[in-house]
Order: structure tokens, then sequence, then C-alpha cells
């Protein structure tokens, strides 16, 4: 089985948001069909300092190829969280208008579906659900889902469980599912089984694409269970979750996953027949930004930071300029080995530490730093990046009294699931750890510390997070943690110091994390 790593990216998809099975409006063409495939993008419109990815450069994307063929844009999950926006108070809305926005004018031959990423779950049911009040109604994106167990009530009569569009002269069938990550979320909710993925699947199907949001591994398991299944129309599996770019096209079906933010997208080409695949990085002005859907982001971005009472000017200031370090934001380094944007933060939330009678070391998940990108030496690292690397807005809290043993299965948990995990620890420079990729890691602290963590890992959270010592640390010492301020605001705090700054200088990138393939 040939995993090719290729960017697979953007994707704008149509359909209504409503409870019928076929597209109103659809009709039979001649037009040949494209399909534009992206998940797990968070962003409108894409960063000044890295133009690129966002749903501004799909919405173009679709649109040219709108002129010529019938488009569908799929979005395979996470695509309304986590997100600045979100955070701030949009619910998703920004991305919801957004999407909508795809289709451009009602005559434009987009389609646009979605189905729903373990993210989404992170809005409180009654803010996800009120993100989608004041749709367009019969024009705009359509989500389908077939995890009901998941579904808030509010959300559990609009969302199909197939939607069927007649496009490039096909009849086209899609359903979605949250795979091997419902029991993540739900534990009483079960796996849906390849057989009941596709069951209800509307008769007269040419082509059947299931949007999926779980692992490679999943996917590819689904992809052989349905080789064996008989009665299966053409399928392809259009994938989210990874944030990398996958693809599995030794044999049909076709799995495809894009990068995330839609920084490259895959486009199936049906003009002549089987499909072609392309790979399109979504770069600079090629396409260039829809100026209606980055009009969205703008707004949204304005209206969120004014309703924090953060003034946009702050968004340029440079807190660190001219960096002597290259700064890896990129998800996968982040989440494979050490990187220096985790010791950013690690570092700075130690330096900011009141010095106790124990020395004070730091353990975060890297998971949850969000950036997505790398940051240049020579170019300055501004207040906008942290605010959109933190976007949980974790507190940083003091463990006290941790022993060696405690911080080493601490450790050993960070390691699971490696690489590609979100539990993946940043540390600071005053500890190391060393792990061979089995058994316990190796950790040089000699006595007891007081450990540096956010609240959200210390309140034990379920699935790929899960830390189990870690929570047990935490809850043995219940009434003794102390909230010593926000990452982000720790974080700028240092580097608004000069002393500060200057110590970060300096052990950035000193080595602390050593696991196979991957030794400093």
């Amino acid at each position: 089985m040939s995993l090719a790593r290729a960017a697979l990216a953007l994707v704008t998809a149509t359909a209504a948001f409503s409870c019928a099975h076929t597209r109103t409006g659809d009709a039979p063409t001649t037009r040949p069909l494209a399909i534009i495939a992206v998940n797990d993008v968070y962003r409108v419109a894409s960063p000044s300092e890295t133009p690129e990815g966002g749903l501004a450069r799909v919405a173009t994307l679709a649109r040219d190829w709108a002129r010529t063929h019938d488009v569908l844009v799929t979005m395979a999950g996470d695509f309304v969280s986590p997100a600045l926006e979100t955070t701030f108070g949009s619910g998703g809305r920004h991305m919801i208008e957004a999407l909508d926005a795809l289709e451009g004018p009602p005559d434009d031959a987009v389609h646009v579906v979605v189905t729903l990423g373990n993210h989404e779950y992170d809005i409180k049911p009654p803010d996800f659900c009120a993100a989608f009040d004041g749709r367009r109604g019969e024009r705009g994106f359509e989500v389908v889902a077939k995890d009901t167990a998941l579904f808030p009530p509010c959300l559990k009569g609009p969302i199909p469980a197939w939607t069927t569009h007649e496009l490039g002269g096909r009849t086209v069938c899609l359903t979605g599912s949250l795979g091997a990550i419902v029991p993540e979320l739900n534990p009483q909710a079960s796996v849906l089984a390849p057989e009941a993925l596709v069951e209800g699947r509307p008769d007269g199907c040419d082509l059947q694409i299931l949007l999926t949001h779980q692992n490679m591994p999943d996917d590819l398991r689904l992809a052989a269970a349905l080789r064996a299944l008989p009665g299966q129309p053409e399928t392809l599996i259009l994938g989210g979750h990874e944030h990398t770019g996958l693809s599995a096209t030794h044999a049909a079906p076709w799995v495809l996953k894009a990068p995330s933010d839609a920084r490259r997208a895959y486009v199936l080409d049906y003009a002549a027949g089987p499909p072609r695949l392309l790979d399109v990085a979504l770069t600079g002005e090629t396409p260039p930004e829809a100026p209606d859907v980055r009009a969205i982001g703008d707004r949204w971005r304005a209206q969120v930071l004014e309703k924090r009472g953060i003034d946009p000017a702050l968004w340029g200031r440079v807190l660190w300029p001219t960096l002597p370090v290259m700064i890896e934001g990129e998800e996968t380094a982040l989440r494979e080995r050490e990187t220096t944007l985790a010791n950013l933060f690690a570092d700075s939330a130690r330096l900011q530490a009141k010095a106790g009678e124990r020395p004070v070391v730091t353990v975060i998940n890297t998971g949850s730093l969000r950036l997505g990108r790398d940051i240049p030496a020579g170019k300055d690292l501004t207040a906008g990046h942290l605010l959109e690397t933190d976007l949980f807005e974790a507190a940083v809290v003091r463990v006290p009294d941790v022993t060696p043993a405690e911080l080493t299965a601490i450790a050993t948990a960070s390691f699971r699931e490696w690489p590609g995990s979100g539990r993946f620890p940043g540390v600071s420079s005053n500890l190391s750890i060393r792990w061979s990729g089995t058994g316990d890691a190796v950790v040089t602290a000699t006595g007891n510390v007081d450990l540096l963590t956010t609240d959200f890992m210390c309140s034990n959270p379920k699935g790929a997070l899960e830390n189990p010592a870690l929570r047990a640390a935490c809850e043995a010492r219940k009434g003794r943690i102390e909230t010593i301020g926000t990452l982000r605001g720790l974080v700028q705090s240092c580097l608004e110091q000069t002393v500060c700054r200057d110590a970060l200088a300096k052990v950035i990138s000193s080595a602390r994390i050593a696991v196979p393939g991957k030794v400093p």
C-alpha cells in the first residue's frame, strides 16, 4: 500500500442545508464533472505574510472550473473550529457564511457538500446550531452525516444521511461519517461498519462519495472492506483529520486527503471518462482570493476583535523583530518532533513563572498550538501570530511538587500514538526527554519539580489528548494548583521584556526531546 504524500487542499462544495435527498435545481447536463476536495480548513483569508490557502482561494478555483464543468466542492470535516473567529465569538458563522458564498452568483455551476469533523464538537451545541440560522436556504452548502448519535438535538432534523446531485451526466451520491473518532466524542456511540455506512444509499448512484473524518489507516481499512462488499458503484473516499496531504490511488476506491487550510487541492476532472487527478497549489495569485469571500473573512476578523476589546492594530504589533531562528509552526512537525514554536511557548511560560523552592519545568501538548505554518528567520513575530497560535485560550497552571516518577509517566503518555498525535509534548529547555519508541521515556529530573501545564490537559481530555498520568498528578494536588496566566499572555509578556526575549533567544533552539529518527 503506497501512501503517497500529496497536497490535497481546498474544495468548495455545494448543496442546501435541508433534509432533502436531491438538490433542488440540479439537472442532467452535458458538461463534465470536476470535484475539488478539501478538509480541515479554518481560515477564510490567508495570512498576509504567507499568501496561501483559505476559502477565498477555493472560491476562485471552483468558479474558474465552473466555466467549463459542473463543480462539486467537498469539505471532509473541521470547518468551523479551531479558528480565532470561532474562539472569539463567531460560533463558526464566519466559515458558514464563506462556505455559502463559494457558489457565487445563482447561475454558477458550483455545489458544496460538507460533513462534520471532531472539532465541530468543540463548540457548545446552542452556539453551533445558532451558527446555521439565517442561511440562504435553497442556495448554499449542504451538510451530510450518518453519525446521528453525536448530533445535538437542534441538528438531528436538518442533517440528512445522504444527498444526491445530478452533475456531469452522473448521479452523484454523498454521505459522511466521523468513523473511528466517534467513540472519542461519545463513548456510548459505536463506529459504523462499512455496510452500515453505505446503507440507505439512494438508488441509481453512478458515483458514491464517502466524506470521512478519521485517520488514514481507518480510511484504508474502509476502502479494503468496500472492495469486498458486493454491489458497490464507483466510489471515492475523500477524508480529513490528519492535516497532511495523503493519497492512496493504487486500487479503487481511491482515498484522498488534503493538507489543512486548503494550501493545496486535489481536483478530479471527469472530462475524459476516468478521473484525471490534479494536485493544485493554492498560493499567491494562482489562484487569487475571491474578493467577495475575502471580504467576509476581513469583516468577521474585525468584528470579533472589537467584541473582545482588542485593538485591530495589535494584530500587526511586532513582539520579536528579525527572528534569529525560523519558528516551525507546521502541524506535522509539531506532532512528531521538537520544534521552535513549542519551545517558544514552553520556555516563555517557565521564564515568566515566579521562582520557588523547586525548579519549574513546562510540559504542554503541541496539538493545542495552531499556527499552521513556519515563520522564516529574519521575519518579525507579531501579536497576531500568537493570537492565531493559541486558539483554545489555554490557561497555564502550576502543579506543585511533582516527582521524577510522575514526570516520567507524564512524558511517556505524551508519546502514545506517536508520530502524528496532538499529545506530543513541548517542554522547557531545563528538561530533557528521550524516548526509544517503546517503553518508558527517560527524563532528566533528579528531584521534585513544579510543573507548568494547561488547565485543559490537567482536566484529562478524552481521546487523542488523554494523559492519565497528568490527570492523576493534578487530582492528587487539588486545592494546591495555581493558575498563573494564559499561555498566550505569558508568551507576549516575555517577548515585551528585553531580558526575557534575550533569554529566549539563547535557548529556543536548544535540544530537549529525542525520539526515533528525530534526535536533535
